[in-house]
C-alpha cells in the first residue's frame, strides 16, 4: 500500500507500534511541528489501511481508524516493506489489539467476567498475502505483549484466522460463547495462574520474553450467573469435541511529554495461510478476511 509521502520517514522499522498518542513507538522529538506532522501522516496511514481491511472483510464501517485509536488504550501493529515504492516504503499489514470487558464461559459452563487482550483487526494487503507476513506480525505482537496465543480473545474471527491459529499455534477446540468473541479451551486449562477465584497473572511460555499478560479474571455475579441457553455451538462441542475447528512492543525512546501514551498500539504484516478445515456450522455475524 503506497502513499504520497515517504513511509520510511514515518515508520522507520519493519514492525511499528502505534498507540493512542498517534505516534510510532520509535518517535523521538520535542518539536511540536514535527510531532503534528507525524501524527497527521500516521492518521492517513491508519485510515487508508483500515478502509482496505474493512472492504476485505465486507464490513460497512472500518474497525481501524485514526479516530477510533486516538486517545484510546488500543494498539495497532503495522508491518512495512522498506524497499517498496522505489525505496520510500509501503505498508503491508496491520494487527489491532485492545482490552475488552467480556463475560465468558469456561469448559465447565461457568460464567466469568474478564478483561483479556483481544484481537480486533488483522489484515495483510492482498499483494503480500501467503508470504509469511501474517505469522511475522502475529508473532511480533505476542512477544511484544508477553502473552501466549491461547490467552487472547478473538473478535468475530473468520475461518481463515481460525485456520491460521490452528496451523501455527495448534489452537483447535473452541469454547462456544453467546457473544461475538471466541476463546479456546486452553484459554483456561493451560493457564498456570488460574486459581479458584480466578485471579490471574498468566505466565507465558519460557520460549517467549519473561513477563505476565495484562488480563484478570474474576467470578461473575448477579445476572451473569443465570443459566446459559443451549445453542448449536454447545451441541457441536458436546458431540464432536475432537473436531478441527478452526501479544507491548514499545521502545524506551522518549516521546513528547505533552502527548500521553495509551497502554496499547502497534502494527505488522499478516499472513494469509491455506485454510484448515472448519466446522460447517461455525458462523459469526461478520466473517472477516484475515
Amino acid at each position: 500500500m503506497e502513499f504520497n509521502f515517504c513511509i520510511n520517514d514515518v515508520l522507520p522499522h519493519r514492525l511499528n507500534c502505534i498507540d493512542g498518542s498517534m505516534l510510532p513507538d520509535s518517535f523521538e522529538s520535542d518539536d511540536r511541528q514535527m510531532i503534528a506532522e507525524c501524527q497527521q501522516k500516521v492518521a492517513i496511514i491508519l485510515d487508508k489501511i483500515g478502509v482496505s481491511s474493512g472492504i476485505a472483510q465486507g464490513l460497512q464501517t472500518p474497525v481501524t481508524s485514526s479516530d477510533r485509536l486516538r486517545n484510546s488504550d488500543h494498539k495497532v501493529y503495522l508491518l512495512t516493506n522498506p524497499d517498496g515504492d522505489g525505496g520510500d516504503g509501503t505498508v503491508v499489514g496491520l494487527l489491532k489489539i485492545g482490552h475488552k470487558k467480556l463475560y465468558v464461559f469456561d469448559a465447565a459452563g461457568k460464567h466469568h467476567e474478564l478483561t483479556p487482550i483481544c484481537v480486533l483487526d488483522f489484515y495483510v494487503h492482498e499483494s503480500m498475502q501467503r508470504a509469511g507476513c501474517g505469522r511475522m506480525l502475529y508473532e511480533h505482537m505476542l512477544q511484544a505483549e508477553n502473552i501466549n496465543p491461547e490467552y487472547l480473545a478473538l473478535d468475530r474471527p473468520s475461518e481463515k484466522l481460525l485456520g491460521f491459529l490452528k496451523k501455527h499455534y495448534d489452537l483447535v477446540h473452541i469454547i462456544p460463547q453467546n457473544n461475538n468473541f471466541v476463546v479456546y479451551d486452553r484459554f483456561f486449562s493451560t493457564n498456570p495462574d488460574l486459581l479458584p477465584g480466578y485471579k490471574n497473572s498468566a505466565k507465558i511460555d519460557s520460549s517467549r520474553a519473561a513477563g505476565k499478560s495484562s488480563f484478570s479474571i474474576t467470578p461473575a455475579s448477579g445476572r451473569a450467573l443465570v443459566s446459559r441457553p443451549v445453542g448449536a455451538m454447545d451441541k457441536m462441542m458436546d458431540s464432536n469435541t475432537n473436531s478441527n475447528c478452526y501479544s507491548n512492543g514499545q521502545s524506551d525512546s522518549p516521546r513528547h511529554a505533552a502527548t500521553p501514551r495509551s497502554s496499547c498500539a502497534a502494527s505488522v504484516v499478516t499472513e494469509d495461510t491455506p485454510e484448515a478445515p472448519v466446522q460447517s456450522d461455525l458462523k459469526y455475524q461478520h466473517q472477516r478476511l484475515w
